[in-house]
């Protein structure tokens, strides 16, 4: 169970705020970026509407794909916003994958994608 602070608001005892304003969303599955790509191009605007970055990491199986994803000009130019790299879920475990750049274990959306071809 959680207390409440002073105004009846559920606080967690864990939870510690974030020192950065980052908006930060990992995809799994990202293949070619076609869910991760136009959200970069969101950037901007929301940097500039609501003072948040938008930061996005995108993983996949196929390293054909992911370098595929990084060769686009929307991941090239949001370059400080976004990291993709190759996963393989079924044989590295999460807490294993090296993030450069990133505050692990923070995410503010998970996208979990999956196309069987």
């Amino acid at each position: 169970k959680h207390p409440a602070n002073d105004s009846g608001t559920i606080v967690s005892q864990n939870h510690e705020r974030k020192e950065n304003n980052d908006f930060t969303i990992v995809e799994i599955g990202s293949g070619v970026g076609n869910a991760i790509l136009p959200l970069l191009e969101l950037s901007d605007y929301c940097q500039t509407q609501h003072d948040r970055r938008l930061v996005v990491y995108g993983f996949d199986f196929s390293h054909v794909a992911v370098s595929l994803m990084q060769q686009d000009e929307r991941y090239i130019a949001a370059s400080k916003d976004a990291l993709s790299s190759v996963w393989d879920i079924t044989e590295v475990h999460a807490k294993d994958v090296v993030v450069q750049q990133a505050q692990k274990g923070v995410a503010h959306v998970a996208m979990l994608l999956f196309c069987l071809s």
